[in-house]
């Protein structure tokens, strides 16, 4: 008893992309065995062609039908939730099929197909008609079928959104705190009503092509980049629609829509060096919308994600700070460890402001007095003072513990990996932190240089080796945990081996998360060699892994964040490390 193959792709090129399915061939046995003569095998990727023997799934019937994994959650599991639809609940039968075969199956069907061939020639010969080809080009089927086996079977829309709300999104913490993007979910519910108006268009199409780009760079699917782009261009133009109202511009759609827009930037890797298009939008965004969105449960992981972005922006690449961040400052005042981090990032974004304009001004002949740059570095020791102390209050468990390798080098290691990206956040922030204070030294050094007698004793206990130690410290601290923020060993130290070669030990939200402490190491200048060649091969890696771009940009060689390092020509900010510098 074969089963009919069906294959092929529907791709209407006015439209974009309106179906675009690949079927594969599923193979059930029966008491005989498998005959040969009706089974078609074309030649598939090494982990398609092998014997699934694994428990078959116990999952829903529509997350069986969407081809999505369901999560068994009791009564109901969360995609049915999400889709708005009734969970139909779960079977326990164990059904036994068999999916393709091995090499020797396949020997035989291939001679089988040979003979049938033969003969066909005969037949078609001596009636005096011309050959058909009895199966697609060896290359067309290559191209259709070299691709993950969860993108089979299905259209490439559905899958992009099921794919994106599985690897950007996590759940709400245990202790109530919101999960990397767990407001998502609640987005796809805001635009499963029959409303059109430009804050949900804008939303639908937003969500529409953060999904297709994250699933089109992750399974080399160019068509789905294509609609990914259309979808882009969609959404700012509804975008521009509501900011035009401050009616449309507080709703959590248009928050949503921005968020979103943001991730396709880096996803699709086009930021404009390194600067992104939306936070300049986004300050003001968040400011009208007040202290209150904090206290919305179903959107604080939106702000988080976009005050993570800010900041960013603000410390690590010195953008010019566009509104005054002290509001922010009573909305965050929460006794928590990470609102005490969220409050020391905003006062250090402000005094990395302060010293770049008072470099801009000396740039412009405007030397500020001996006092000003004491009280500065006194400031800066201060914070990150304060700073080293975010995580006081945590729970022992929260705090990394260190670890020796089979191979006796140093690990840390955490109780998952979504507390490992925010002390790696810490360290990143911290590294920029103690880079400008590097700067005000050297600075301080420049004008004492120009001027020696208009200088007094009063800045000589500062120290400037301290910033260098701290530097250090981080670099091998991020370097240190590296092995457990992408999953190759397990809490315990032990290393994990994963049977798929596609498997990944962690979710692509959390190999975002990872990119900007790695790129701090990098750019510090302080790392040795073989720390920088981690750091720009696990950039490269979340690139590859989970389709993220930035990776790949943030990991060549010629990237520098030249907007810290622009005073440098002048008075001599060089690092040990002149070819990645940070300042």
């Amino acid at each position: 008893m074969g089963s009919k193959v069906k294959s092929g792709s529907n791709f209407d090129e006015r439209s974009g992309l309106s179906d675009c399915r690949i079927s594969h061939t599923e193979y059930i046995s029966h008491s005989r065995g498998i005959e040969a003569g009706n089974i078609h095998t074309y030649t598939v990727p090494c982990w398609f062609t092998m014997l699934v023997s694994r428990p078959r799934s116990q999952g829903c019937f529509l997350c069986k039908k969407r081809k999505i994994k369901c999560d068994e959650t009791k009564p109901f599991c969360r995609n049915c939730f999400i889709y708005g639809t009734v969970c139909p609940g779960y079977r326990r039968t164990q059904p036994l099929i068999f999916r393709n075969e091995n090499e020797k199956t396949e020997r035989r069907v291939q001679t089988g197909r040979k003979k049938r061939t033969s003969e066909s020639s005969a037949e078609s010969t001596s009636n005096g008609s011309e050959l058909v080809p009895l199966a697609p080009s060896r290359r067309l089927i290559k191209d259709q079928l070299a691709v993950p086996r969860f993108l089979l079977d299905s259209s490439w829309e559905h899958h992009g959104h099921c794919y994106f709300l599985d690897q950007f999104t996590l759940p709400t913490e245990p202790d109530g705190s919101p999960g990397p993007l767990d407001s998502i979910p609640l987005l796809y519910s805001l635009c499963e009503g029959k409303l059109n108006d430009a804050p949900t268009a804008s939303l639908r199409a937003s969500l529409d092509a953060v999904a297709f780009a994250s699933l089109a760079n992750r399974g080399n699917v160019p068509c789905l980049g294509i609609q990914a782009r259309r979808k882009y261009g969609e959404a700012l133009r509804k975008l521009s629609l509501s900011l035009g109202s401050v009616k449309d511009a507080i709703r959590t759609e248009t928050l949503g829509a921005i968020v979103m827009l943001m991730l396709f930037e880096d996803i699709n890797g086009e930021r404009n060096s390194l600067m992104s298009t939306h936070v300049s939008g986004i300050q003001y965004l968040l400011k009208i919308r007040g202290p209150g969105q904090l206290a919305d449960p179903a959107t604080r992981s939106l702000f988080h994600f976009a005050f993570t972005q800010m900041l960013i922006q603000f410390v690590g690449l010195k953008d010019p700070l566009q509104i005054d961040l002290d509001w922010l400052l009573e909305a965050i005042n929460i006794p928590h460890p990470i609102y005490n981090m969220m409050t020391a990032n905003i006062n250090i974004s402000k005094f990395c402001a302060t010293a770049s304009n008072m470099f801009s001004e000396y740039e412009k002949g405007n030397a500020p007095d001996e006092m000003t740059i004491a009280l500065l570095l006194d400031r800066g020791e201060h914070l990150d003072h304060e700073f080293a102390q975010w995580h006081y209050g945590l729970p022992e468990a929260w705090l990394p513990r260190k670890h020796k390798s089979n191979s006796q080098e140093d690990l840390l290691l955490y109780p998952d990996v979504t507390s490992a990206g925010v002390w790696n956040y810490y360290r990143g922030t911290r590294i920029l932190l103690q880079m400008t204070m590097l700067q005000l030294h050297r600075f301080r050094d420049h004008i004492i240089a120009v001027d020696p007698l208009g200088w007094g004793l009063s800045t000589q206990n500062l120290r400037q080796d301290q910033p260098e130690h701290i530097i250090r410290d981080m670099v091998a601290e991020i370097c240190q945990s590296l092995p457990f923020a992408f999953g190759d060993v397990d809490v315990y130290g032990t290393p994990v081996v994963y049977q798929d070669c596609m498997q990944t030990g962690v979710k692509a939200i959390q190999g975002f998360a990872l990119l900007w402490p790695i790129f701090s190491v990098s750019q510090s200048g302080y790392a040795n060699k073989s720390q920088d060649e981690q750091a720009k091969t696990a950039l490269r890696r979340i690139a590859l892994d989970h389709g993220i771009r930035l990776g790949i940009d943030l990991s060549h060689e010629t990237v520098q964040l030249s907007r810290i390092a622009s005073p440098s020509s002048s008075w001599g900010l060089g690092t040990p490390s002149s070819d990645s510098t940070l300042g």
